[in-house]
This record gives C-alpha cells, sequence and structure tokens, in this order.
C-alpha cells in the first residue's frame, strides 16, 4: 500500500459526530489478537485474518464484511472472503485513494 490511506466509511448511531462516535465505540483499535497463522495455500481468509492483514478491530471487520464494504460471502454461519477478491478490493481502495 507504499504509503497511500484507505478510507474506510465510519458507523453513527446518535447524533454525536461520526469521527467521536467511531473513536469512542471502536477506538479505532487496531487488531490486538494473536497474529493467525495464514495458509498461503487457502483460497480465502476468515474474518479474523482479514482484521490482522488490516490492522482494524474484529468488530469493525465484521461490520465491513457485514455491510459489504469488504466483499465477502457466508458458507454456513462463517463468513468467507476470497483472496483474489480481497487482493483486487484492496487494490481498488488504493486507486481510489491515490
Amino acid at each position: 500500500m507504499n504509503g497511500h490511506l484507505i478510507h474506510l466509511p465510519r458507523y453513527a448511531t446518535t447524533d454525536a459526530p461520526a469521527e467521536q462516535l467511531h473513536t469512542e465505540r471502536h477506538g479505532d483499535a487496531p487488531y490486538t489478537g494473536d497474529a493467525p497463522v495464514i495458509d498461503p495455500h487457502k483460497a480465502t481468509y476468515t474474518v479474523l485474518e482479514v482484521a490482522y492483514l488490516l490492522n482494524l478491530s474484529r468488530g469493525v471487520t465484521y461490520q465491513y464484511v457485514k455491510d459489504g464494504t469488504i466483499p465477502a460471502f457466508r458458507v454456513g454461519r462463517r463468513w468467507v472472503i476470497s483472496r483474489k477478491r480481497f487482493a483486487a478490493w484492496l487494490d481498488e481502495m488504493v486507486e481510489v485513494g491515490a
């Protein structure tokens, strides 16, 4: 990504400014769990792996997956993210932000 910023939507549910709410609710918290072991031979990522790769909290990553910001699909009760679609989406986000 070489220093490019990716602008993702903020979530607001009250009259407070969106920036303030996002910081209060999610604290722009980076990923805080253990580093997942990402198998380079899998065709998909889990939500936890994408959270780690984007340095987002798990909750914010789930919000982005559920609202379609991050391309994903359900397999049973699990969300999975295609590596190819994720890479294309990420490239597109960098181009839009450039």
